[in-house]
């Protein structure tokens, strides 16, 4: 059975203006999406959302920001469309932060398109991010993260930082950037697609560290600062909660290439786009019900975590997230087995959450803080009386970290 989608990546244009070294969309032909087939896109999306009525639709590229007057278009459309069947559309793009001018941000503010800065942060690190004739696009960027806040479009920003091995040692200078500029939802994420010296994984885990002091100190001064994998991290470590689908990629969430192809989700597009492996249909002819599309449907964490004798003895096997059916497929060519030096990242970051939450323990701001994210997070759909009971949950939690705390402390001290 085919379920309901809920997010849809609709790839507009392949053209982008810069040349990043580390950019996983390969250079093509630099094709924008017609108008028939992005609105024929728009149709089947809200067909196949069936009784869903909050949807979200993202534009892709590429830079999508250089499909602007198209993107506009789409949603004038979109919104009439959705308003006829009654349902609701949120709409946002990623940027690489290099096109907006003040026709574009008054656009995304009349329509509340959300943004996801592609941005690295510091002139060392952005300065890597170059422009498709090898100039660096910091001032580019700099100049236009003024005229977001100048504009009033800051609320609709979120930052989506990419990490290297050449700029893990800024990382924490990055997010301070990022705070001066007024961006407080941050996403960092290492390159996925080239192995990591263990020193630079070293450096990883120490700057995160540093990131996670500031954090605290932010939050005991009410204010906060969020780091969206933490949040996520930090909810399913506190209150015992994870979200209903451990990855939702093929199931409620879909993306089309500029050709009108189907694919799980939107990397897929970018690394299965010659060979069509795990492409699911097209807008067409629809999804096609076969064994790889009931693949995705029967993903759930403990498949997952059954899938090798490593995984099964893992004390991280509770909590791991370390599943991105993309990723694994650009670098195994199995979209269900995932490389083994990759679960560094997994281990590295839960021991900066757990570093928080023992932090923590005693802030009773702290799981406040987490139950408004719990809230505030579609993925979770609960209840405000679900919530209230986790809520209590998680003090006593909070309460069971504090007190192995003090028995850890006398114990030295007796030593």
């Amino acid at each position: 059975m085919i379920r309901p989608l809920k997010t849809f990546s609709l790839f507009v244009t392949e053209n982008c203006n810069l040349d990043c070294d580390y950019c996983f969309f390969d250079k093509r032909d630099k094709k924008e999406i017609s108008v028939d087939t992005a609105q024929r896109a728009v149709d089947f999306f809200l067909e196949q959302s069936k009784n869903e009525n909050n949807l979200h639709l993202s534009f892709w590229g590429g830079e999508p920001l250089l499909s602007l007057r198209l993107i506009k278009r789409l949603v004038d459309y979109t919104t009439r469309k959705a308003q006829m069947a009654g349902k609701t559309i949120h709409y946002s793009m990623p940027t690489n932060c290099t096109a907006f001018n003040e026709d574009a941000l008054d656009f995304i503010k009349s329509r509340n398109i959300s943004l996801s800065l592609s941005i690295d942060g510091t002139r060392t690190s952005q300065s890597l991010r170059r422009t498709v004739k090898g100039h660096s696009s910091y001032h580019t960027v700099k100049e236009n993260l003024k005229l977001i806040e100048m504009m009033g479009v800051s609320h609709l920003a979120s930052v989506r930082k990419t990490v290297t091995p050449d700029t893990v040692v800024n990382l924490h200078k990055d997010i301070l950037f990022f705070l001066d500029h007024g961006l407080r939802r941050i996403t960092f994420s290492p390159v996925m697609e080239t192995e990591w010296p263990e020193k630079k994984l070293e450096i990883f885990e120490e700057q995160q560290l540093k990131i996670a002091d500031h954090w605290i100190r932010s939050l005991s001064v009410d204010e906060p600062f969020s780091i969206k994998l933490w949040d996520e991290m930090l909810i399913e470590r506190i209150f015992s909660k994870r979200p209903e689908l451990f990855c939702e990629a093929g199931v409620s969430v879909l993306a089309a290439d500029v050709n009108g192809h189907l694919f799980p989700c939107h990397r897929f597009v970018y690394y299965d786009h010659l060979n069509h492996i795990h492409c699911l249909g097209d807008i067409h002819t629809g999804i096609k019900e076969d064994s790889l599309y009931m693949m995705y449907n029967a993903i759930t964490h403990e498949t997952l975590m059954a899938r090798t004798e490593d995984c099964t003895t893992c004390p991280h096997t509770d909590r791991c997230r370390l599943f991105c059916p993309a990723i694994n497929y650009k670098l195994t060519g199995d979209a269900l087995k995932n490389k083994p030096w990759l679960c560094r990242f997994e281990m590295i970051c839960e021991s900066v959450v757990e570093y928080i939450a023992e932090k923590m323990s005693v802030e009773k701001k702290f799981a406040a803080y987490l139950a408004k994210k719990l809230k505030d997070g579609p993925r979770y759909r609960l209840s405000e009386k679900q919530i209230d009971k986790i809520t209590g949950n998680a003090h006593r939690t909070l309460a069971v970290i504090r007190r192995e705390k003090q028995v850890e402390e006398k114990s030295r001290e007796t030593n």
